[in-house]
């Protein structure tokens, strides 16, 4: 008995430990993962939450069950890892292959060491410590002074020092839209702090489709908290918030975005856009062009780069992600991979409308976001696009185990009550 009970209190502290370094982990991807300086503190982060709960995994191995996270994740790596093989560069597809290895461990230790601990407050703290801790990461490398001048000087788009710009603003959106969620739902107005942080972020990085991302993921967030019956509440809460948003936009900070939008809006109306927009237009319809040319299993992973560098002279990313998967997986990888925004949607939005369950709201907001982020960043060999996958698997899967514990002697139309059924 006593043997058990040191046994249990053992899990529970190697559970905790785990939770804590991988909340550390997250921000080192948040931090240093897209810059090759730093990145050795990713890794570092990785090795130290992969040891640990590795331990916890071992250690509670005859309870493992529910796979379907980790088998789905497994397959969507392994047609990845095919699509590698049919680069056109070997030691790139190396590259790629040992990053497919690392985040496939990524999602099997992060499941299964992390889905009894990880709740709607971890969640929601772990999203504003990393917002925090960016902008702060943000002010060592440029200077606070130096930061302020080139922003409001205008004449530079910031955030390459610390990953690349477009990817800076993206991540500073998604961690501003799960904050602005907790603001609206929880009325935790603490959180405002970081939404207003990850702004001034987004504003340096003159990324124009960030900046369009926040007024989704507020719309977003208040139709998850009142629903289409209260539709004349979220109309004249945005009646107040939009010459709210436009005074914001009117300050100094915001001029080089305001360019750049206006240059986009141009090029959208067919008038002399920026050269900027000129350039992803052009990226687009090259990428569409070299998708037609292989349609079912693409160029290979990552392969988007070279055929850009045939055309551009440079090396670059499609600056979309559907494209991006498109010319590099083709049908195939692209239909498997958004497949799991489909199947993760499916089950999060029924669990939210059943229960109100913040977790699951939280996580349908994350996910809409990162789908409108796509259009701005290649993000499917990002690792934290698999951190919020398993973030939103962990949360199905409590929520599937509170309901069945709830309900285990409960009788439906005379049948044993079902959690999964019930969703």
């Amino acid at each position: 008995m006593t043997s058990g009970l040191k046994n249990r209190k053992f899990d529970i502290t190697l559970a905790e430990l785990s939770k804590a370094i991988f909340g550390i982990y997250y921000i080192f991807l948040i931090l240093f993962d897209a810059n090759a300086d730093y990145l050795v503190f990713a890794r570092a982060g990785f090795v130290v939450f992969a040891l640990v709960s590795l331990v916890y995994v071992i250690a509670n191995a005859r309870y493992l069950s529910g796979f379907s996270f980790v088998a789905r994740m497994f397959c969507i790596i392994m047609i990845f890892t095919a699509f590698s093989l049919i680069g056109m560069d070997f030691s790139n597809s190396l590259k790629q292959i040992t990053t497919l290895a690392q985040i496939w461990i990524l999602c099997f230790l992060m499941y299964f060491s992390l889905r009894e601990s990880v709740d709607i407050n971890f969640v929601s703290k772990i999203f504003a410590l990393a917002g925090i801790c960016l902008f702060a990461w943000t002010m060592y490398i440029y200077g606070f002074g130096n930061f302020f001048n080139m922003l409001l000087s205008g004449s530079i788009r910031l955030g390459n020092e610390v990953s690349q710009e477009n990817l800076f603003g993206m991540t500073a959106a998604i961690i501003a839209s799960a904050c602005i969620y907790n603001v609206i739902t929880a009325k935790k107005y603490l959180y405002v702090i970081p939404v207003i942080l990850m702004t001034i972020l987004i504003a340096a990085s003159g990324s124009r489709k960030a900046i369009l991302v926040l007024p989704v993921a507020f719309i977003g967030t208040l139709f998850l908290n009142n629903g289409f019956r209260k539709i004349w509440k979220i109309l004249l809460i945005v009646a107040i918030a939009v010459p709210i948003a436009i005074s914001i936009l009117s300050l100094p900070i915001f001029d080089m975005i305001n360019s750049r939008l206006e240059g986009l809006f141009d090029f959208i109306n067919n008038q002399d856009g920026d050269m900027s927009s000129e350039m992803r237009g052009k990226m687009t319809v090259y990428g569409l062009k070299w998708f037609l040319e292989s349609p079912i299993y693409g160029h290979g992973l990552d392969c988007y780069k070279y055929l850009a560098y045939e055309v551009f002279g440079s090396y670059s990313y499609a600056h979309n992600n559907y494209i991006e998967l498109l010319v590099d997986t083709g049908i195939i990888g692209t239909t498997i991979y958004y497949s799991v925004y489909v199947y993760l949607l499916r089950r999060l939005v029924p669990i939210f409308r059943q229960s109100r369950d913040q977790f699951a709201g939280i996580c349908i907001i994350v996910l809409v976001i990162m789908l409108a982020t796509d259009i701005g960043a290649v993000s499917y060999i990002s690792k934290t696009t698999y951190v919020y996958w398993g973030i939103c698997y962990i949360c199905i899967y409590r929520y599937n185990k509170t309901a069945a514990k709830g309900k285990e002697e409960l009788k439906i139309d005379g049948q044993p009550f079902s959690a999964k059924e019930s969703i």
